[in-house]
């Protein structure tokens, strides 16, 4: 059946050749201007053409169909055959079927199959996170057996490699944009059960405009954003009143009761303060039997946080409204930034997206009484902020998040010509802090009144 579909494929590698020939001898003939489409379509209405007695696409037809028998019986050269075959007419659903056969030859040990099985991967870009994995576990193997195509498999990888960091950007830019809504949508959330405050509106869609507009262009077009940032320099929009907003946002989104159990140690501590469980109780007896007074305390401290914070949250308000809640939260340095921007601009929507982030970690990992700290500072080269928080290998460990964020983060400050950094430290007494510092370059914010 093998080699009856190689006679096909050699017939209409025969035929195509012959018309290849006509084809130039007539071009020769008649010049450049000669219709070769019209000279084709000739050929099949052609009665004495020798060309026109068969036709070709019948042969490959026919050479498909003897290769799916012998490749359904597992001949692997069959196989490989078929599915080039089939890679080649660029037809989606052919594709599909080469990937299949292309996959059934890698299963039995072809390599050259399993070659084109990535190739037709990476060029339909049909990777799942688990294929990159596959791949670098089978590239020692194949290159031993393959030394002669050592460069083309390490190639290979490197394509898969881009491909997969793409998507996998891709896919924390879209967690991130769901996340950086949550503080908007839970504050309209709160503000439509209890009384639906325009105010409180309004903020939440001009918020939610701005950091539409910095996602969009993050994901399309640094350059521009970029070039945008850089022409923000006016407006009544400054880092205190971001850092405000900011915390404003966080809080609401952590109050909720959707995000209860990213809080708890706080509640737990606090049912502990008032003598309502003992010192000792665990986290998972905490969650296990004392779910009414955690329950309680949610919906507490949400109510007395929103009456707290009003229509225009201030941050000296809402300090001292975390301090007994949470912890002392001290803001260092923040008076001394003098760039001014346009409240709900590309500046403030961009610090705000860093700061969503910076501080919602500081709210989740935090754990004890022990002061945490924002802090800006500002050179030549441009803004650092820095969140130190004072954490535990408990609440550390604890799988409270995905990870995204920080990578978003990391990626964020690379297309805006940034960088982040952060790491835990640990003092001689055994006390965990962590610390993370976005750093924003000089062409985009100014040097301020610090340093």
């Amino acid at each position: 059946q093998y080699q009856i579909a190689l006679l096909c494929l050699a017939n209409y590698k025969i035929h195509i050749k012959n018309r290849k020939n006509e084809k130039a001898l007539l071009t020769k003939k008649f010049g450049e201007d000669f219709d070769d489409e019209y000279f084709f379509k000739s050929l099949v209405n052609d009665d004495d053409s020798e060309l026109a007695q068969i036709d070709p696409s019948k042969h490959n037809i026919e050479a498909l169909n003897w290769l799916r028998r012998a490749a359904s019986q597992g001949h692997v050269k069959a196989i490989r055959e078929l599915g080039r075959l089939l890679q080649e007419t660029g037809d989606p659903q052919n594709q599909r079927e080469a990937l299949d056969w292309f996959a059934k030859g890698k299963m039995v040990g072809d390599l050259e199959a399993e070659r084109e099985y990535w190739r037709l991967k990476l060029k339909t870009n049909d990777l799942s996170v688990g294929d990159l994995a596959e791949f670098n576990e089978r590239l020692p193997e194949i290159r031993a057996a393959l030394p002669e195509a050592a460069r083309d498999w390490v190639g290979l990888l490197g394509d898969l490699r881009a491909i997969q960091a793409a998507r996998t950007e891709a896919e924390n830019l879209m967690a991130m944009f769901a996340h950086k809504f949550r503080g908007s949508l839970d504050s309209i959330d709160y503000n439509t059960r209890h009384g639906g405050n325009l105010n409180r509106y309004r903020q939440a869609v001009h918020t939610m405009r701005g950091m539409l507009d910095v996602f969009g262009l993050v994901s399309t077009d640094e350059a521009r954003l970029c070039t945008l940032l850089a022409a923000d320099t006016a407006g009544e929009g400054h880092l205190t009143a971001t850092v405000s907003h900011t915390l404003d946002l966080t809080l609401s989104h952590l109050l909720a009761k959707t995000s209860r159990e990213k809080i708890r140690q706080h509640y737990r501590r606090a049912a502990v303060l008032s003598g309502q469980v003992p010192a000792d109780i665990t986290r998972k007896a905490w969650r296990d039997r004392f779910y009414p007074q955690e329950h309680a305390l949610q919906e507490t401290w949400e109510d007395d946080y929103h009456i707290t914070a009003g229509d225009t949250p201030d941050l000296a308000s809402l300090l001292a409204w975390i301090a007994p809640h949470f912890f002392p939260l001290r803001m260092v340095g923040l008076e001394a930034a003098s760039d001014r921007y346009e409240a709900g601009g590309f500046k403030d929507s961009l610090l705000m997206v860093v700061l969503t982030e910076l501080l919602t970690n500081l709210f989740k990992y935090h754990d004890g009484t022990s002061p945490a700290t924002l802090t800006w500072t500002a050179d030549a080269t441009g803004w650092r902020l820095t969140v130190t928080n004072p954490t535990s290998p408990g609440e550390s460990g604890i799988g409270k998040g995905s990870g995204r964020g920080l990578r978003f983060l990391d990626t964020l400050a690379r297309k805006v010509g940034g960088q982040f950094t952060h790491q835990t430290l640990e003092a001689d007494n055994g006390e965990l802090t962590h610390e993370a510092t976005f750093c924003l370059p000089g062409r985009l914010f100014t040097r301020g009144d610090a340093g």
